[in-house]
């Protein structure tokens, strides 16, 4: 059975904090609680400031989700990667085939039209993020 080390909850705590900050354009959360169970031991972080004025993020703070599909994939996405089913590396169309052959947008503001293929495959992993 794997083992959460002092190092694996010092990872988890940095990548965590790498979420935050005070720029949501930027694509950083204000503030996240996250959560890691191994074996018998579990580590919580919570970083940041709620959205509200409230303060700062608490273990126990609530969040509003407005649809619960995105973070329940997510959890039986990763039960599966620890199963050994899936990795979160390998390309997606290994499991549904449509997604071979990804096209990307030329430019984000650019015609729908105008694109090209994809410098790499989509996977499991650029999924989660």
């Amino acid at each position: 059975m794997s083992k959460l080390t002092d190092e694996g909850v010092e990872e988890f705590a940095r990548v965590a904090a790498s979420f935050v900050g005070d720029d949501p354009e930027g694509g950083k959360a204000l503030g996240l609680v996250a959560a890691i169970s191994v074996g018998d031991r579990v580590h919580t972080e919570a970083l940041g400031k709620l959205g509200d004025g409230r303060g700062q993020v608490e273990r126990d703070s609530v969040f509003r989700i407005a649809s619960m599909t995105k973070p329940m994939v997510a959890a039986l996405a990763m039960t599966m990667v620890e199963d050994g089913l899936v990795t979160l590396d390998e390309p997606i169309y290994e499991y549904l085939p449509e997604m071979e052959g990804q096209r990307v947008l030329v430019s984000p503001d650019g015609d729908l039209g105008e694109t090209i293929e994809a410098e790499s495959p989509v996977t499991l992993r650029r999924l989660l993020n």
